[in-house]
This record gives C-alpha cells, structure tokens and sequence, in this order.
C-alpha cells in the first residue's frame, strides 16, 4: 500500500496556524501570505520579549516563507491589510 501524503501550501499553512499566530501577534488572523509572515516575525517578537522558547524557530520559520514565495519577497515590516 503506497501512502500519498499531501503537499504543504501557504494556503494550508495560513488555514491551520493563522489563528494562532494571530493571537500571539494580538491581530486578525492572517489572510494572505505576506500578512502571516508578518504575524509570524512578530510573535516570534514577543515570544523572545516574554522569554518563551520558540521565537528562534519563528524568525527562521519566517524567513523560509519569505524565501519560498515570490510575491512575499518585499520584507514583512508591515502587513499589506
């Protein structure tokens, strides 16, 4: 039995950590790429400023996104919306 296992998106990634990202960050959940690379940037922010591991892997998870999509290459210092 060959076991098919389905490919990471940024819509699937939006769809299952945009919220959560989006409480962190204290926004509305994320709806396009580059305003969750944005979240992304700054709850991995406020992860390091309240001393919670995980904001490393954030900043990196970040900058994979960015190098991953085209249209998210200008620099997340702002969301879009």
């Amino acid at each position: 039995m060959t076991t098919q296992t389905k490919p990471i998106t940024a819509d699937s990634l939006i769809a299952k950590y945009a919220a959560g990202i989006a409480f962190v960050a204290e926004e509305e959940p994320a709806t396009t790429l580059h305003d969750f690379t944005y979240q992304v940037t700054v709850a991995a922010e406020h992860f390091e400023g309240a001393g919670i591991n995980g904001g490393d892997e954030l900043e990196t998870a970040a900058t994979y996104l960015v190098d991953a999509a085209p249209a998210a290459r200008t620099p997340p210092s702002e969301p879009c919306s």
